[in-house]
């Protein structure tokens, strides 16, 4: 039974957003305790499913494949917010930095943020924190 409604919270967040999901909204939409669901989302992660770029954060994979660039913006947000730090963010495409083209699809994004937070890199796109003084946020 909890398989089932994992299984199909999961489906919901793919087809209606958000792509993401925390140990506590888990928790708070299933009315159960993370530890519970560990096993399922370690399974997740290994089948590439879904990316965990901390502990307790979750990022579902579109399409069955890891796809963290697909529209970026709606996680990361909420991942900087997970971390509860300020941030300042910039998308760069290939072509932007190679031609000057604006219509390609995002290959790089910059976030700046006053402290080191790891870098993730997936097939499509590169997402690299910057660290700035913390007097600019």
């Amino acid at each position: 039974m909890t398989d089932v409604n994992l299984a199909r919270h999961l489906d919901h967040l793919r087809s209606s957003g958000p792509p993401f999901f925390t140990d506590r909204s888990l928790s708070e939409a299933l009315g159960q305790p993370p530890q519970v669901f560990l096993g399922d989302i370690v399974d997740l992660v290994n089948a590439g499913d879904a990316v965990c770029p901390c502990p307790g954060f979750y990022i579902l994979a579109e399409d069955g494949r890891t796809n963290l660039d697909a529209d970026s913006t709606k996680w990361i947000h909420a991942y900087m917010g997970f971390l509860g730090i300020p941030y300042r963010m910039s998308h760069l495409s290939a072509a932007y930095d190679f031609y000057g083209a604006t219509h390609q699809a995002i290959m790089s994004i910059h976030i700046v943020a006053p402290q080191n937070i790891p870098d993730i890199c997936t097939k499509y796109a590169k997402i690299f924190f910057l660290t700035q003084n913390t007097r600019m946020f």
